[in-house]
């Protein structure tokens, strides 16, 4: 991510605002694909379409709004983190695994979770609020149940 503050000229007013903007890449401007503007002290975001089709920019007015933007795009990425986690130590892409009925995902007995990366399987946990039970068959040990992100 690459960052700038920049003067903003607004219609009908002398003095220019500083406007802050994000881009997917380094020397791209606020218009870029991707980009996303703030007008320092205004209760809007621009986001620009990367869409190669079109061209576009969607406005998003609203302190409220803008919280609720953010809760769901931070969401959205600890789903994506914790979906890349599971399917690296798994071998199980999430959208494949068994489902149960709660939602939680089976991690079948033979892939033993002890053996992959500590660290990995701290963070899958951290995402998902520990929510891991073990599957008992008949007094034995069946698997993992391993609950999502969405169901902290």
């Amino acid at each position: 991510m690459y960052e700038n503050i920049v003067p903003h000229f607004a219609p009908n007013n002398n003095e220019p605002l500083q406007e802050y903007f994000a881009t997917p890449n380094e020397g791209e401007d606020k218009h870029s694909a991707g980009a996303i503007s703030y007008v320092i002290g205004s209760d809007e975001v621009c986001i620009r379409s990367t869409n190669q089709k079109g061209y576009g920019a969607i406005p998003i007015k609203g302190f409220n709004n803008l919280k609720l933007l953010r809760d769901a795009l931070i969401k959205i990425c600890v789903m994506e983190e914790f979906n890349s986690l599971f399917e690296e130590l798994t071998g199980i892409k999430p959208e494949n695994a068994k489902r149960g009925e709660n939602g939680y995902l089976f991690v079948p007995p033979e892939i033993n979770l002890g053996k992959k990366d500590r660290k990995k399987r701290r963070r899958l946990s951290e995402l998902n609020g520990e929510a891991w039970r073990n599957h008992i068959v008949n007094d034995e040990y069946a698997g993992w149940w391993i609950g999502t992100p969405f169901h902290q």
